[in-house]
């Protein structure tokens, strides 16, 4: 099951699926393919039925600096639950976690992440969509921000955004409750 999908822009033989399993790389315009999220998730501990990795959202900048939310899915959770936003510097071959610091609903040890997306003017501006709000990087990751007033408690569970291409300081973030337009 393909849940995410993104192609680089600064390379559109780069192309990226996320599936409820896993992480696939293409880099020859899906002639062939590689899998795997390593040095981003073990998957060493058991659970029910996995745990698996859902990669939830991909978004890849006009560098190639690829962006993914990995989530584990198992019942019992895991003993480590490694799941968050990562990024990879080097077209998905290896990973590392920049999602310290989002804030995350009490029934889950780790934020669940959406839908991400950046600033395609700016590639260390990054957003993303959580089960706790939206939030903003400008730094690549390194800090994150709550940009949610405005939303209401109820429309805080976030499963889309979209960023105006006129304004970057438009966010419409896609919510249980409807759709809400976001100024930063």
């Amino acid at each position: 099951e393909v849940l995410s999908l993104a192609v680089d822009p600064s390379n559109s033989k780069n192309l990226y699926v996320g599936t409820l399993f896993d992480l696939y790389r293409s880099s020859d315009g899906r002639e062939s393919w590689h899998g795997g999220t390593t040095g981003a998730v073990n998957t060493a501990s058991g659970g029910f039925f996995g745990p698996t990795k859902t990669i939830s959202s991909i978004a890849v900048n006009a560098k190639g600096v690829v962006f993914a939310s990995i989530g584990m899915m198992a019942f019992p959770r895991p003993k480590v639950d490694n799941s968050g936003l990562y990024r990879s510097v080097n077209h998905g071959q290896s990973w590392s976690r920049i999602s310290t610091g989002l804030t995350r609903a009490s029934t889950f040890p780790s934020p669940m992440i959406y839908k991400t997306c950046f600033n395609p003017k700016n590639s260390s501006e990054i957003f993303a969509a959580t089960d706790t709000g939206v939030y903003r990087t400008i730094d690549g990751g390194k800090t994150w921000k709550s940009i949610s007033a405005g939303l209401s408690a109820g429309g805080r569970y976030v499963q889309c955004l979209a960023l105006d291409p006129i304004n970057p300081h438009v966010l419409y973030a896609g919510t249980e409750e409807g759709l809400y337009k976001l100024a930063f």
